[in-house]
């Protein structure tokens, strides 16, 4: 049992309003809040409210698909998942475009089953991006995106092993892909954020 700033007992995981303070204050919902309670992503004087689940499961990780804070700048994720997705959708449509230079690009790695990978590579990276673009199971496709760049991260990005400036070079490609798995991961943990169908399809009680 916790006890929320309006000084009324609730269990864990049940439904609360924001306290007092908060809502006088327009104010976002206070931690205790948060942390007491599933707040079900109501509109409180003007503030909007996410959804908060106290644990991660393999039903919540689908039924939560906003970011677990009080509130939030609605169209903040919206612009981070442009920028996010921007990357594998234009990797994906060069893939399709530039078959022959994108497979013996392919060769020169040592890949094997490049007539499979390559279009199921540019299946996944178009999908998932797409699917990021319009916040649509979003936190299912950053997962397998995720995924995806740890084995194409340390294939074609294997900077230990190249020399001068290809080394530099590689070495940045490696850190950038890390850099997207960071953004990717935050949308796994967080969901795309209010302005996305997840969102809508969780107001509609949907998911």
């Amino acid at each position: 049992m916790a006890r929320g700033w309006n000084n009324r007992k609730v269990a864990s995981g049940h439904t609360l309003k924001p306290c007092l303070w908060c809502i006088k204050r327009r104010h976002m919902t206070c931690i205790d809040c948060i942390l007491t309670s599933r707040v079900t992503g109501r509109v409180f004087r003007g503030t909007i409210t996410m959804t908060h689940y106290p644990t991660t499961t393999a039903s919540t990780f689908f039924r939560a698909p906003v970011i677990p804070t009080a509130a939030t700048v609605p169209w903040a994720p919206l612009a981070g998942r442009i920028l996010l997705c921007t990357i594998f959708i234009l990797s994906g449509v060069t893939k399709f475009a530039d078959w022959q230079g994108t497979a013996a690009y392919m060769a020169s790695k040592s890949m094997p089953l490049i007539p499979v990978l390559l279009p199921l590579a540019g299946i996944v990276e178009i999908a998932g991006g797409l699917s990021i673009l319009l916040g649509c199971r979003a936190r299912f496709a950053a997962l397998l995106l995720f995924l995806y760049l740890i084995p194409t991260t340390f294939i074609f990005h294997n900077f230990w092993a190249q020399a001068g400036f290809e080394h530099m070079n590689q070495m940045h490609h490696f850190l950038k892909n890390l850099a997207i798995m960071g953004g990717l991961a935050l949308v796994v943990g967080l969901g795309p954020g209010p302005r996305s169908i997840d969102n809508m399809n969780m107001r509609r009680g949907r998911l």
